[in-house]
């Protein structure tokens, strides 16, 4: 992603700081009056600005100096000499960072400048800006070092860990089925999310990911706590070999059978119903009746499985015995189940007449219900943040969906916590946007508008923080406080990643979790 340039343009950007400290000292023009009062407004905006808003302002500014540029260069003498350096330094950056035929404009409109004669109090401000420019242009950010995208989210799998922890583990097939892609995904990773847990709960997490695959596929596998500096349980070499003894059965998770007549009085399965939002690693509670009504004067029980049908697979969710008490015709049992992945699944009920025995009856909900959870979005950057840092779209289950390189480097390169310095770490909330007027500022797809959430050191007083595109799409270019992403990467990331999760029936808000981070 490096840009050619013309040997003529290298000039350090230890100059371009001291030639922003130096420009040509001009009369104090501050008391002035402008004759361009839509120029003004630009330019008092860009002062008033901070973030995505600033880069709105220049994109305006560097539309007016391509059809106005005598206009422009006139409001501009017409600012205090800070103000002047400060708008000349920032114009010239974001011209400096735009596509070749903005840079083309820009030099032809120099050119035209020069060549028409202009004033020499304008003169001046065209060849301060010229300076500028060249010395951005030969130290636009090249290096595209990102680190790996993590292959799932560890704080989403422990927090999936610590709520059926609460609940005493039930058996979860979909659960078991979750810990056991992450954990061939990266067993490190995997490891990590388990330090602070207790033996017994190691224990049983790597009891779940071995029951959902084959003794032969687990016995191989290693669990890769070398260098994760746990004290809990020596896990380093396997997965302990008792591990492969447990099978489907030993967990009281009947075979399926075709349904046939049984022994005894026979259920009905009527009302199945959750009780309000089902989300996302909370327990749910579903209520299911049960009717049998030919032998009332005696207690009937059941064995009974909760099933969640996701993408046409079956799994487990809940199991229990149930008793139908003397007396009665009907019974409403209460189950708990938990859901570890967003969106629909239809509930099936299955009625054994003892665990592992016959199925007796079963029925399938007429239409789906949905569980609800959060996308999420980590942006990790560089303490140098000349460099590109990673930004990687998790679903509720904490499965990398997305992933692409980013950039949260200012224009000026001034800290986090100062009006359009770099891109403030920490949590945020946010949701999809657009796509923006200002398609050269943003890009031509959507943006994701952020604001900060508790424990975000920097917003306010910071504001308009952004994830967008924009720009040059050869190189990232700087902003103003937000996160830069190509466009290609800013369309995969919006339209055809967070806008199809948080349809209806794929169960996922429309605000999400934004934490950016530094190291």
């Amino acid at each position: 992603m490096n840009k050619t340039l013309t040997a003529k343009f290298i000039i350090s950007f230890s100059l371009i700081m001291l030639f922003s400290l130096a420009l040509p000292v001009l009369a104090d023009n501050s008391d002035n009056i402008s004759t361009n009062p839509v120029i003004d407004e630009i330019i008092e905006l860009y002062f008033q600005s901070d973030g995505a808003q600033t880069e709105s302002a220049l994109q305006d500014l560097e539309y007016a100096f391509f059809t106005e540029p005598n206009k422009v260069l006139e409001a501009i003498t017409t600012l205090g000499i800070d103000q002047q350096n400060s708008v000349i330094v920032s114009l010239s950056s974001y011209i400096a960072s735009g596509e070749e035929t903005e840079i083309a404009t820009f030099l032809a409109t120099i050119d035209t400048l020069y060549e028409s004669g202009v004033a020499e109090d304008l003169l001046i401000i065209a060849e301060n800006l010229e300076n500028s420019f060249l010395g951005w242009q030969s130290n636009i950010q090249t290096d595209d070092s990102s680190p790996a995208s993590p292959l799932f989210d560890a704080d989403t799998l422990r927090t999936s860990i610590e709520a059926y922890k609460s609940q005493g583990y039930p058996y979860d097939e979909e659960w078991n089925a979750l810990l056991y892609k992450f954990y061939s995904l990266d067993q490190e990773l995997f490891a990590s999310s388990l330090i602070g847990l207790t033996d017994s709960d190691i224990n049983t997490v790597y009891e779940r990911v071995n029951s959902s695959q084959s003794v032969e596929s687990m016995t191989t596998k290693t669990v890769g706590l070398n260098n994760i500096g746990t004290t809990s349980i020596n896990m380093t070499t396997s997965i302990p070999s008792s591990f492969g003894a447990l099978s489907r059965k030993a967990w009281n998770s009947p075979s399926i059978t075709p349904l046939v007549a049984a022994n005894g009085p026979i259920p009905t399965i009527g009302t199945m119903s959750y009780s309000g939002t089902i989300t996302v690693n909370q327990a749910a509670t579903l209520s299911v009746v049960f009717t049998e009504t030919t032998q009332t004067t005696v207690a009937r029980s059941y064995y009974v499985q909760i099933i969640g049908i996701r993408n046409s697979t079956e799994y487990v969710k809940a199991q229990k015995s149930i008793t139908i008490p003397i007396g009665s015709s009907s019974k409403t049992e209460i189950f708990s189940v938990t859901f570890s992945n967003a969106g629909s699944f239809y509930t099936k009920v299955k009625v054994y007449n003892t665990s592992g025995g016959t199925l007796m009856c079963q029925r399938t909900g007429t239409n789906p219900d949905i569980s609800h959870g959060k996308w999420k979005i980590t942006v990790v950057l560089p303490t140098n943040r000349n460099n590109t840092g990673t930004l990687t779209l998790f679903d509720a289950s904490g499965a990398n969906m997305f992933s692409c390189s980013c950039l949260g480097k200012s224009e000026n390169g001034t800290a986090m916590n100062v009006t359009n310095g770099n891109t403030p770490v920490g949590p945020y909330t946010g949701f999809t946007a657009g796509p923006h007027t200002d398609t050269g500022a943003y890009g031509t797809n959507k943006y994701i508008n952020m604001s900060g959430a508790t424990g975000n050191s920097y917003v306010p007083p910071r504001s308009g923080i952004w994830i967008h595109g924009g720009r040059s799409q050869t190189t990232l270019a700087a902003t103003y406080g937000c996160v830069r992403v190509f466009n290609a990467n800013m369309l995969t990331l919006t339209t055809n990643n967070i806008d199809v999760m948080t349809q209806t029936a794929n169960g996922h808000n429309t605000t999400g979790d934004i934490i950016i981070s530094e190291q």
